[in-house]
Order: C-alpha cells, then structure tokens, then sequence
C-alpha cells in the first residue's frame, strides 16, 4: 500500500536578527542614525525651553509658555511647506538645507534674548525641523525593498523613542540644560553632522521625485488635507 505523502512544512518565519541583516545596507545605517540622532538632539533641548526661558532669561512663565507653543504651531499649520519642496526638489536636498537651517536657527537662539526674535526663530524651527523628521521617513522608500519598508519604519519609529529618551537625562546632567547654552550648540551640531551624513549616504538619490512633475505646489497640498477641505466653505465667506 503506497504511503501517503508527507505535509508540506511550513516556512519559518525570519527571526528579527534575520530580517534585520537581511535590511541592513549603507542606505538603512544612514538612515537609522538620522532616526536616532535627529531626535536626540531636538529632546535634549525642548524640554527644557520654559526653564531656560524663565529662568536663564527671566521671562514670565505665560510668554515662556507661549514661545514654546509658536514652535509646534508653526509645525502643525506650515509642515505642508516641507512636503510640497521635497516633491519639488527631492527628499535629500531638502532634508540637508532643512538640516542647515535648523542648526542655524539653534546657534542663533542662544545667542538672543528677544521675544520676538525667538518666536520668529521658532517658526522657523517648526518649519524645518519638522521637514528633517518627516524626510527620514521618506528616505525609506528609497533606501529600502518594498518588502521591507514596513519593517524599516517600525525600526525609525523605535529609534525615535530611543534618541528622545536618552537625550533628555544627557542634557540634564551633563551639558546643564535649563541653565546652559550649551544644548543649543550640540543640537545644532547634531543637526549639521546628520545632514553632511544624509548628503553622503543618499547621493545617488539627489534627483527630486516623479510627483514634481505634476506641478504641484502649496496651494494644492493645502487643499488636499481634509480639515480644509472641510472648512473651504467657511474661509470662503470670511473672506467676503
């Protein structure tokens, strides 16, 4: 009687070592340094801004709160500025000048004692700042197989986590955050070493993507997002 044949085994699936080498290029070591450096050195400085603010240069604890807020304001209401260059320009580029612009607006920061100058330097850091984290998301798609960008993102995702937690007790205990202008220079610092890295690890992907073609611009991005196109309507008859 002949045997009956035996069941196919099942694959086993790669271990996380396994997937790991087989995702690891010069492109993904780039880009998992930017996940962690980029963070690290935004957390080891704004956290500890209303400090530095009140105490370093005695504003009142409400306009210290209020500069603070400008930042992410800029980033929740201007972020779409980044996104529309990067399709005009390539990820790469503008990451490395949004890179530049960030470690400026830092070394000029600990310098000023303005008000206004710093709410202006904050959106500008809102801007370009946030441009930086959202473009080491974006390299991925160039970077890595489409089989695992899945994977590469929960890497970034964890190494963002990694870079902000241990940049917080750096900061605090060894470059005196609160009371220093010191965290201002490492994290500019930071900034500039990530963006020579991107230049150099991503060169061959310098050329800006297919999307710029369809002339997009500000305009059409805004338009795009569901809260405005929610409340079009609204801004439409305040402007009459």
């Amino acid at each position: 009687m002949p045997r009956a044949p035996k069941p196919a085994l099942k694959p086993t699936p790669p271990s996380g070592w396994q997937e790991l080498r087989a995702i690891l290029s010069p492109k993904t070591s780039v880009l998992f340094m930017a996940s962690l450096l980029t963070p690290a050195a935004a957390f080891m400085l704004y956290p500890f801004l209303t400090i530095y603010f009140t105490h370093t240069l005695g504003m009142a604890i409400a306009v210290a709160g209020t500069l603070l807020s400008v930042r992410f304001l800029a980033t929740a209401t201007l972020s779409f500025v980044g996104g529309w260059a990067s399709d005009r320009y390539g990820l790469v580029p503008v990451y490395v000048l949004a890179g530049v612009v960030t470690a400026v607006a830092l070394w000029l920061m600990a310098y000023e004692h303005s008000g206004v100058v710093l709410a202006l330097l904050l959106v500008v850091l809102g801007i370009s700042a946030a441009t930086v984290n959202a473009n080491v998301r974006g390299l991925a798609n160039l970077g890595v197989p489409a089989a695992h960008r899945a994977t590469v993102q929960n890497y970034v995702h964890w190494l963002n986590n990694v870079g902000m937690a241990m940049a917080l007790p750096f900061s605090a205990f060894l470059l005196h955050a609160g009371s220093s202008r010191l965290p201002f220079f490492v994290a500019a610092g930071g900034y500039l070493a990530m963006a020579a890295v991107v230049a150099w690890g991503f060169r061959s992907d310098a050329a800006p993507s297919s999307v710029a073609a369809t002339g997009s611009n500000p305009w059409t991005i805004v338009r795009a997002t569901e809260l405005f196109a929610s409340s079009w309507p609204l801004f439409c008859c305040g402007w009459r």
